[in-house]
C-alpha cells in the first residue's frame, strides 16, 4: 500500500511514517526473550519494502536524517534476519546508527544497535560499543547494551570482558530498581554457561 503512493508523495511525512510503521509491524512474528524470530517469506517481502523506499529516496532527494535512519534500520533488521544477506543488513544498520548519532539521538541509536541481535561477529560488537559511548553511566539503556554485548562475547568464550559487562549491567539494574534488566542479566549469564557447557 505504501508503494502505491508513488514518488511524488515520498517527501510527505505520513508516507515516510507509513513505510516505517508498516515495516516494523511486519517484522516480529514471535519473541524468544528479547530476540524476535521471523518467517522467511515475510522477510523477503519486508526487505523489498524497505529497498523500494530507499530507491525512492535516491530519486526524490534527501529526507530528514531520522526518517532516513528509520528506513535503513528497517532494511537492516530484515536483511540480518534473512541470514544470507546479513552483511548488507549490518551495513544498513551502521548507516542508520550514524544518522541517529549525528542527529544527537542516543535513544534511536540504542534501538538500532539492539537490532543487531546475536550475529555479525565483530561488526555487531563495534556497533554496540559505539552505542554504549553515547549512553551515560547508570542509564538503563546502557545496561541493556552491556547485556547484549556480554551475550555476544560470552558465547565466543571472551569470559572476562563479558563478566565485567554483565556485572556493570547488574549494578545499574539494582541502582535503578529495574527488574527487567536484572532478569536479562541473569538470563544471559545462564545462557552463556549453558552454551559453553558449564
Amino acid at each position: 500500500e505504501a508503494h502505491a503512493k508513488g514518488e511524488a508523495a515520498f517527501r510527505d511525512e505520513p508516507f515516510v511514517r507509513e513505510f516505517d510503521q508498516v515495516g516494523h509491524r511486519c517484522l516480529p512474528v514471535r519473541c524468544h526473550g528479547n530476540q524476535p524470530s521471523y518467517e522467511l517469506a515475510s522477510i523477503d517481502r519486508l526487505a523489498a519494502h524497505f529497498e523500494h523506499a530507499l530507491e525512492l529516496l535516491e530519486t526524490a532527494g534527501r529526507l530528514p536524517p531520522l526518517d532516513e535512519a528509520a528506513l535503513h534500520e528497517g532494511l537492516g533488521r530484515a536483511l540480518v534476519a534473512m541470514g544470507g544477506r546479513a552483511a548488507d543488513g549490518f551495513r544498513a544498520l551502521q548507516r542508520a546508527f550514524r544518522l541517529c548519532a549525528e542527529e544527537g539521538s542516543p535513544e534511536r541509536a540504542f534501538r538500532v544497535a539492539i537490532a543487531v541481535g546475536p550475529g555479525g561477529g565483530t561488526r555487531g560488537d563495534v556497533l554496540i560499543r559505539d552505542a554504549l559511548a553515547l549512553q551515560p553511566q547508570g542509564a538503563p539503556a546502557r545496561g541493556r547494551l552491556q547485556v547484549a554485548l556480554g551475550l555476544r562475547l560470552g558465547v565466543r568464550g571472551e569470559d572476562d570482558e563479558a563478566g565485567e559487562l554483565l556485572a556493570s549491567a547488574m549494578e545499574t539494574a539494582k541502582k535503578a530498581g529495574d527488574l527487567n534488566l536484572e532478569l536479562a542479566v541473569l538470563g544471559v549469564r545462564a545462557s552463556v554457561e549453558e552454551f559453553n557447557g558449564r
